[in-house]
């Protein structure tokens, strides 16, 4: 049943998505038909002002001209209609305010009113005609009439009374004004009675016969005017004839404008009525059609459950295990309903796999009770094989934490050996430092040694310019002895004539004076090379003890190196020693074969099983797609 509530609620759906399809199309004719009654409503309110403004010209040119025809109080009704008009639409529009207003109306009473007010008041009234459009010949006809021909018409007759009445006056002839103004009047009647004359062969929305009548009476009145004007010109006629010729036409004129008006207000008035009644056809129309819909979508449905009941009634015996009589219910359908053949062929082969599907539920009862014997069998044997495992891994947790404070103890040997390893670093650093050391010493060693060398050259020859030199003194120390010694004897035999003697004698003075100069230099130079001696001996005695030094720091760097390596071999036979007793001591395990056994004996089980339960899901998933 939850299968034809489904079917029924989609029937529903389909009909309102149907209904709402269609209301669219149907709302926007109704869109249309609301305009056209807006827009006839509209021009039924525009033809009763075009009314008023007839009315309001005609008594103000009966007041003007003092005829008998103005009516005071039909002038003071228009007058309020009018002014009505302004109150609802001043603001929409400038026009309106200085034509309409009170004010203005007023002031047309009162003989200030422009001859062409009454069509621009017509003007504005059919909104520049747009809103007198119409596809009805005689209402379309009318409408220009009454909106444009006859306003414009009236003004051109008011406009024409009052320049006649001042010629006549000044000169007592017409001007050239005058007379354009009666063409002008002239012409536009004689095209409006022609437009007329076009709607008598119209079929639908006729004018009014009356005012094909009045227009044939306002064409004499116009000729009655064009003979009267050629003999008023001419003199043959007085101006009380041309004035009454005048108030005769724009009498008959005002006549057919009231006319043309009424018979335009009932023209618009059954217009609207067939739009309304054009309205009506159509929603009845759709309304039927609706109905028709509803109606056929409720026998369609009606079928369609009767048929699906029946099927859902067979596949019910079916999925029951009840195959014949899900057999004999088809057949039965079958004979009552021949408009399901092709549907109730489907039916039979749904049984024929139902019949399949019952024999594939049995199988898969059989394999089901044979899991369930498996289990039981796993059942029974599970709680020796848990004690079992157990117990091994119990052991194993024993051993297992045995090897772990071994594998501590070991960890502290080798944190040891970390610091050892440490200590090595920081003695190969030493080292480095210690080998700089030696390396900036021999630098200064090669340094020393070359200044040493230079100045021991230097030394060698300025030993020997000493020696020459003393030499040279020495000998020359003798010469100047012996001369002195020779210049004393010479002097002491001249006497009195000794005087080139003195002189030589100073001479040699100060030659020994020199001598003993150079002697005190010579004295300089040996103290200087003394010094020099004793500098180069100092320089000999760093020289050695930078060797010694150099000596000492290679004996710290053997040393340091070979406690380096006795380090080096400490740590590596440690940790061998480590790696050997974890090998020793982590090599423990527990006896596992028969737990071993047990575990494969499981997972044979539990293969069986797995096979089993996979045959098992073969077959749902081939009942599944038979299903699809």
């Amino acid at each position: 049943m939850n299968v034809l509530k489904t079917l029924r609620a989609k029937l529903f759906y389909v009909m309102i998505i149907s209904a709402t399809i269609a209301v669219l199309p149907c709302w926007k004719v109704q869109s249309h038909f609301s305009e056209r009654i807006k827009k006839s409503s509209m021009q039924q309110k525009a033809v009763e002002l075009l009314n008023a403004v007839a009315i309001f010209s005609n008594n103000i040119y009966a007041k003007r001209n003092k005829l008998a025809s103005y009516d005071k109080a039909s002038l003071s009704e228009a007058s309020d209609f009018l002014s009505d008009y302004y109150e609802v639409h001043a603001s929409s529009n400038l026009k309106i305010k200085t034509l309409f207003s009170k004010n203005a109306l007023n002031s047309f009473q009162n003989k200030k009113i422009n001859e062409s007010v009454v069509a621009e008041m017509a003007s504005v009234i059919t909104d520049r005609a747009s809103l007198f459009s119409d596809s009805r010949i005689g209402i379309r006809i009318l409408m220009e009439v009454s909106g444009s021909t006859m306003p414009s018409i009236m003004s051109d007759v008011m406009a024409f009374s009052k320049v006649a009445k001042k010629n006549i006056t000044d000169s007592k002839t017409l001007s050239n004004s005058a007379i354009s103004l009666f063409s002008r009047f002239s012409n536009q009647t004689r095209s409006m009675v022609f437009r007329l004359g076009n709607t008598s062969n119209s079929t639908d929305f006729k004018v009014a016969p009356e005012i094909f009548e009045k227009t044939n009476r306002l064409n004499s009145s116009l000729t009655r005017i064009d003979r009267i004007i050629v003999q008023f010109q001419q003199g043959t006629a007085t101006k009380e004839q041309l004035f009454e010729s005048v108030d005769s036409f724009e009498s008959i004129l005002f006549d057919i404008w009231s006319s043309a008006n009424k018979n335009l207000l009932s023209m618009l008035s059954v217009k609207s009525e067939v739009i309304k009644e054009e309205m009506f056809y159509f929603w009845g129309f759709l309304s039927g059609i609706i109905i028709l819909v509803v109606i056929s979508c409720f026998l369609i449905s009606r079928s369609i459950v009767v048929g699906i009941f029946r099927i859902s009634k067979i596949l019910k015996l079916a999925s029951n295990g009840n195959i014949g009589g899900a057999r004999e219910a088809y057949e039965e359908t079958v004979s009552k309903n021949t408009e399901y053949n092709e549907l109730n062929e489907n039916v039979l082969a749904l049984i024929n796999y139902m019949s399949e599907l019952i024999e594939i539920s049995k199988n898969i009862a059989n394999i089901s009770n044979r899991v369930n014997l498996m289990l039981n069998g796993i059942n029974a044997t599970k709680t020796p094989l848990l004690v079992s495992i157990k117990d091994s891994f119990s052991e194993a947790n024993k051993q297992i934490r045995s090897d772990y404070e071994l594998v501590q103890q070991e960890a502290l040997k080798l944190g040891e050996c970390a610091s050892m390893i440490t200590e090595i670093e920081r003695n190969l650093k030493s080292a480095r430092k210690i080998g700089a050391v030696i390396r900036e010493n021999v630098v200064s060693v090669f340094s020393f040694s070359g200044a040493i060398f230079n100045r021991l050259s230097e030394c060698k020859s300025m030993l020997d310019k000493i020696s020459s030199t003393t030499d040279t003194l020495r000998d020359s120390a003798e010469k100047i002895n012996l001369l002195g010694l020779n210049l004393s004897i010479i002097a002491q035999k001249m006497g009195g004539n000794s005087a080139g003697a003195d002189t030589l004698a100073s001479q040699i003075r100060l030659v020994s004076r020199q001598i003993a100069v150079a002697t005190v230099d010579i004295d300089t130079v040996a103290t200087t090379l003394s010094k020099f001696i004793s500098e180069s001996q100092s320089d000999n005695a760093k020289i050695g003890e930078i060797s010694e030094a150099s000596k000492n720091a290679t004996g710290q760097i053997d040393s340091l190196s070979g406690n380096s390596w006795n380090d080096i071999s400490n740590v590596s036979s440690q940790m061998l020693a480590v790696a050997t007793s974890l090998r020793s001591n982590v090599s423990s395990s527990f006896d596992s074969d028969g737990t071993m056994q047990d575990i494969d004996d499981i997972k044979d089980s539990i293969k069986d099983m797995a096979s089993i339960v996979k045959k098992a899901g073969e077959n749902v998933e081939a009942l599944r797609g038979r299903i699809k």
